[in-house]
């Protein structure tokens, strides 16, 4: 029950403890925080030095596997190794087999004289945890009895067994406030002493480390240089300049035969760019597309619509004909059997003398009239009918007027034709070259390869932005800045 108590009043509001109790507790627990680390890094180094020892010997066996004769291969067209190198491989292998076999012993002395030391303190200070804990028991005590005194003295109308309560309540709390400054003052008196020995075991330790790292690299390097004067290797390394020298003359020549030979590298932008370093984060071929391209369309999403990726809906139309018709050239003849009938009032009040004269719907037509409306000129025109087939009608009171307003909108001027349509000039479309693949990542997205050509069909006026493009028919958004 009092177990249970003191765990549901961890989740109250809780006192401040005192001061110097806080500041001894938190000096404490970091003691105990960086003995944990010591033994994590140094179990950690130790394992390092054992993976260094197990990869020199590997290392030299690749060599030797390397080197060795090929069996049932043809002498004639495979050269032997030279007995000296591998003379010298074996030399190595056996110099390093050695050096393990020495240094594992030295290895071992790391768990020996720095992660035992300190796991045997870290122990004496976990059970000294247990003393803190009792001490933060009793201070949960002490919280419980306080808040049940305050919370009956506020009642001013008590009963008597509320007063009953409030006596075992107050007994209950001097003796836990007791105990809780009892636990306090031993505190103050043990702490003290048992962070000031922990931290003293630092400097015994570092020192130990120092020692081992110190003969291991000694026995490294002991090896090494008597390798090198034995075999006739210069104990000092080369200038960075002599190193460059000899890389070039090895190299340049390979370099070379693939730059020609490939014509995916020959054609991209890297055969021109020097061989020197550049600045980390960026790229040569690319614009830093390898480091950047996820960030910056990420970015380009949520900008605003003139900088950002263009929707499907705003894609531009298609191009004109390869072969448009010239402004000088005249215009094709028409031919007015084939043209639609007109059935809107309103282009019948907008030129009403086309029904009155076929001249003039042969005049809007721009072309010469064709045998069958000079046929209908002919029936229209009076000289070609013949009077007696025909019997004069009287015009009546509402036919005359309609004959009025009718010759009176005749004899308005005509009103001039719309003018023509605009002829849209061919296009001068601008290409660029892909310098990396590119996979759609979402709908409308353009596919392409390193050096396919895509035709430009809307851009913008950063490189960093997604232009529209057109490859092998298809249209899409592309990155700008994966061409050039």
């Amino acid at each position: 029950m009092q177990r249970m108590q003191r765990k549901i009043g961890a989740f109250l509001p809780r006192t401040a403890d005192d001061s110097q109790v806080a500041i001894l507790i938190a000096d404490f627990e970091a003691a105990d925080k960086m003995l944990e680390t010591l033994i994590d890094a140094s179990k950690h180094w130790r394992d390092s030095w054992n993976d260094i020892l197990n990869r020199q010997c590997s290392m030299l066996g690749d060599y030797e596997n390397i080197y060795s004769p090929i069996v049932g291969a043809d002498n004639d067209k495979y050269s032997q190794t030279p007995q000296e190198k591998l003379e010298r491989i074996n030399a190595l292998k056996a110099g390093y087999t050695e050096l393990k076999t020495e240094m594992v012993e030295e290895i071992a002395m790391i768990e020996k004289q720095i992660v035992a030391p300190a796991k045997d303190a870290r122990a004496c200070v976990k059970t000294y945890m247990k003393v803190i804990k009792k001490r933060e028991d009793k201070k949960l005590d002490y919280e419980r009895y306080k808040s049940r005194v305050e919370k009956l003295e506020k009642n001013t109308k008590r009963t008597d067994r509320e007063n009953s309560a409030l006596s075992k309540h107050q007994m209950d709390l001097a003796s836990a406030t007791a105990a809780y400054e009892a636990a306090d003052d031993h505190l103050k008196q043990t702490l003290p002493g048992i962070t000031h020995a922990t931290y003293s075991l630092l400097p015994h330790l570092l020192n130990s480390q120092i020692m081992i790292q110190n003969a291991l690299l000694a026995q490294l390097y002991t090896v090494l240089h008597g390798y090198c004067a034995d075999n006739g290797f210069s104990p000092n390394p080369p200038e960075a300049d002599e190193i460059i020298r000899t890389f070039e003359a090895d190299f340049n020549s390979f370099r070379i035969e693939v730059e020609s030979g490939i014509m995916t590298i020959a054609r991209g932008k890297a055969v021109t760019q020097p061989m020197g370093a550049v600045d980390k984060g960026k790229s040569y071929t690319g614009l830093n597309i390898r480091n950047g391209i996820q960030n910056r369309r990420t970015a380009s999403q949520t900008k605003t619509a003139t900088l950002g990726r263009p929707s499907q809906h705003t894609i531009e139309a298609g191009p004109p004909d390869a072969n448009p018709p010239s402004p000088e050239a005249p215009p094709p003849q028409v031919n007015i059997a084939s043209r639609p009938k007109i059935t809107s009032n309103t282009s019948f009040a907008r030129s009403p003398g086309s029904l009155l004269s076929p001249d003039s719907a042969i005049s809007n037509g721009h072309g010469s009239p064709s045998p069958s409306a000079q046929q209908q000129t002919d029936y229209f025109s009076p000289a070609s009918h013949n009077t007696s087939y025909v019997e004069p009608r009287r015009p009546s009171a509402v036919s005359t007027t309609s004959s009025a307003s009718i010759a009176s909108i005749a004899g308005k001027k005509k009103p001039p034709p719309p003018p023509p349509p605009k002829r849209v000039a061919s296009q001068q479309f601008e290409y660029v070259t892909a310098l990396y693949d590119y996979t759609a990542q979402n709908e409308g997205d353009l596919n392409f390869r390193e050096g396919d050509r895509i035709k430009v069909v809307k851009k913008t006026a950063s490189s960093n932005d997604w232009w529209e493009g057109e490859l092998r028919g298809v249209r899409g958004a592309f990155p700008a800045n994966y061409c050039q």
